[in-house]
Order: structure tokens, then sequence, then C-alpha cells
């Protein structure tokens, strides 16, 4: 991984990746924490489960190390969340 990371470098292009991924699947949340910075921005909204799912399944055909779930909600409210955590567990 170093080689082909210098490479790229080198070469100005990329090699690889990416390997780590960050989603943010829903912005939805269960609680109403006072001191929230992003309790303004959440709306209800979730990323549509087929396009989760393909973003997902891309990515763990390359270099795909590390998904981690974040968000302006709470990731653990997701609806689809067994579904995300069998393709992750399958990819």
């Amino acid at each position: 991984d170093l080689l082909r990371i210098e490479t790229g470098i080198v070469e100005g292009r990329v090699l690889g990746g990416p390997w780590h991924i960050e989603l943010q699947p829903t912005n939805v949340c269960n609680v109403d924490c006072f001191f929230c910075i992003s309790r303004a921005a959440r709306h209800g909204e979730s990323i549509p489960w087929p396009l989760l799912r393909t973003v997902v399944e891309d990515n763990a055909r390359r270099d795909l190390r590390m998904l981690r779930l974040t968000g302006g909600g709470e990731p653990l409210a997701y609806p689809q969340l067994g579904e995300l955590l069998d393709t992750c567990a399958a990819s």
C-alpha cells in the first residue's frame, strides 16, 4: 500500500482507495439534546436504501477497509440498519 501511495504522489494520480469512507445514512434522531450542533439541520431525511447499498457494495469491491457511520442524526435510527449491517458484513 505504501508503495502504491508513494507512486501515486509521484505520478500525481490516485492508484487506490478509497480506504475509508464516512456515511451519514440519516439525519433522524430519537433524542433532543439541548447542546446538539446539528439540531437545526435535521429534517428527518435518510439516504434511500438502494443507493446506500450500492455505495457500500461498490466501494467494498475496491480498496475500502473502513466504513464509519456518522451523522447529524443518530445512525442507529436508520430505517434499514439491519440490511446495512448485513451488507457490510458480506462485503
